[in-house]
């Protein structure tokens, strides 16, 4: 059977995991071949044991992959035993009748009616992550705070509107377990993946299956919990896991994925944590790899410097890794500009913003390629009075020309509409000069300059937008219509069969790369100041150990460097 060719490839803790036949805790460091580990056990006891084998992962792609890699080691007839899926999809199927889960825009509305029904000053997001934190710890806040108040009346909407939230699945489910109205899953053996994720409802769904005589294996590595901000338990859930059903901890140490010098930086590193499961981390590969730091005067020369430093990338795979999304926007840029493929995994592409759709549309416009913008388009984003830009559009001045201000006052615009427009048209006039001298980057650079000076500060994501997409086009060493041509058009961004990741710490966690960038490694950003410490140092340690080969960590001279840079005892180049 194929499940024994890879039982023997296992190394002699990964053989323990999967011949130990109670409960037992897998601290599994990173690349330490956890997921061959489940693999392989739950084949074996499919093959050699009579009762259903339940896996349990946090996303579908995570279920479909164990899953394949399950059945690639056993026999079509003993697979038949398997039930693998999500903590959520598993519970959905306890619920037996078919129940209409709420949208993402349900939900949505339903916290705004909410907070407007409460008249309660409070973000919708600030209000979904305290009614997730209330459901995935069950744990109501006294009644009469805001956020009880907001709970409360989010239920209710659900509940009269018959839908349920995807958090409201495990707690049904336990509820249903708990008063006899359907039965744990019939497993003889629990498998769990990434089990410091857990929160403490998930939590007691395995337990409840615990209790009713299943065997219980988690596998997970305190050091990658970076999910507390969703409630997950990490080092106290495997704590407490061992503590109530007396499991056998046995530890993965052994890495298959980096090289020694990018192990080790790493493991100094997340040494400095003091919660944690003392472990030794050891590198499989021989020494080679490459870990560097270098600083930059700025974001646009950071992005730049990786631009023309990324190689080849039929060669090798690479990855760029930031704190916070928006710290990839830059970056982006110059990838779209260079014809560098990439992909990221985000909501929607830089180039799709409104914002930088008007920022184009203005350099159309210069270049000849339209006609007209639109005064209300421009003007919304600088926040003119609805009442002004309802009249400048009424008097369809083309190509933005130039009124006194007493004839805009006679118009009936207000005294800070007639003063941006004014403003605006002189700078039009100017733009439109540059263009016809040819000086395209002075251009390029004045239109942008003008929307980012005069967005309100509250529209950050505007201005940051804007600034990196005018970083792309000056770039370019076409003419006007040929660079935007070539940056709508570019279809770069995708999951071709070579490309860059651009993720997220958090986004980059189960992946790897033979070269992996972390950018933006700098005070105020990461660590970030809104979460504990230790847990910021365990996302910058689950960024390092993505790298296999090569690890470059930079930053800029906005902000002085981060700890963790010192922490890793790395070189800084020149």
């Amino acid at each position: 059977m194929r499940y024994r060719d890879s039982i023997n490839e296992l190394n002699s803790d990964q053989k323990e995991v999967v011949m130990t036949a109670g409960h037992c805790l897998t601290i599994a460091c990173p690349g330490s071949g956890k997921s061959k580990t489940i693999a392989t056990k739950a084949a074996m006891l499919l093959e050699e044991t009579d009762g259903y084998i339940g896996a349990v992962t946090f996303s579908k792609d995570a279920a479909i992959e164990l899953r394949e890699r399950i059945l690639h080691l056993c026999s079509p007839l003993a697979a038949k035993r398997l039930i693998i899926g999500t903590f959520h999809g598993l519970a959905y199927k306890q619920l037996g009748s078919k129940i209409d889960i709420a949208s993402e825009g349900d939900r949505i509305q339903y916290i705004r009616n909410a907070i407007e029904d409460l008249g309660i000053t409070l973000s919708y997001k600030d209000a979904l992550a305290e009614i997730d934190r209330i459901k995935s710890q069950g744990d109501l806040p006294t009644p009469d705070s805001s956020h009880y108040k907001i709970f409360e009346n989010y239920q209710k909407q659900l509940e009269a509107n018959r839908k349920i939230d995807f958090s409201d699945m495990v707690t049904m489910s336990l509820n249903n377990m708990e008063t006899g109205r359907s039965e744990p899953y019939p497993f003889s053996h629990l498998l769990v993946d990434e089990f410091q994720d857990t929160d403490k409802m998930q939590f007691k769904w395995i337990m409840t299956h615990f209790k009713k005589g299943t065997i219980v294996t988690v596998v997970g590595d305190d050091d990658q919990s970076i999910y507390g901000f969703r409630s997950a338990l990490g080092i106290q859930g495997m704590d407490e896991f061992k503590s109530q059903t007396h499991a056998r901890k046995i530890i993965l140490g052994i890495n298959y994925r980096s090289r020694p010098e990018i192990l080790q930086a790493a493991d100094r590193l997340i040494q400095f944590n003091q919660i944690r499961v003392s472990k030794d981390l050891v590198a499989n590969k021989t020494a080679g790899g490459k870990i560097v730091s270098k600083m930059f005067a700025t974001p646009d020369a950071e992005a730049t410097y990786i631009a023309d430093h990324i190689g080849d990338i039929t060669q090798s795979t690479n990855a760029v890794l930031s704190r916070n999304n928006r710290d990839l926007d830059v970056i982006e840029s110059l990838f779209k500009a260079s014809g560098i493929p990439y992909f990221r995994p985000a909501d929607k592409s830089l180039f799709s913003y409104a914002e930088v759709a008007l920022y184009f549309g203005i350099l159309e416009l210069l270049a000849g390629m339209k006609v007209d913008v639109g005064v209300d388009s421009i003007f919304r984003f600088v926040d003119m009075a609805d009442s002004d830009r309802k009249i400048l559009s009424g008097l369809r001045l083309n190509n933005f020309k130039k009124k006194s201000k007493a004839e805009l006052l006679e118009e009936g615009v207000s005294e800070s509409g007639a003063t941006i427009y004014r403003n605006f048209a002189t700078h039009f006039e100017e733009w439109k000069n540059l263009y016809n001298r040819g000086a395209l980057s002075l251009m390029i650079n004045g239109v942008a300059d003008w929307l980012v000076e005069r967005i309100p500060l509250k529209k950050e994501t505007s201005r940051r937008v804007i600034h990196a997409a005018c970083l792309a086009i000056d770039r370019l060493n076409d003419d006007i219509p040929s660079r935007i041509r070539f940056l709508k058009e570019s279809k770069n961004n995708s999951k071709d069969e070579h490309y860059v990741l651009l993720s997220t710490f958090h986004g980059s966690k189960g992946l790897e790369w033979d070269n992996v960038y972390l950018v933006r490694s700098e005070a105020t950003i990461c660590p970030s100041e809104s979460t504990p410490l230790e847990e910021e140092r365990r996302l910058y340690y689950v960024g390092t150990t993505r790298a296999r080969e090569k690890l470059t960590i930079t930053w800029t001279a906005k902000n002085h460097c981060s700890q963790f840079i010192s922490e890793l005892a790395i070189p800084e180049i020149a």
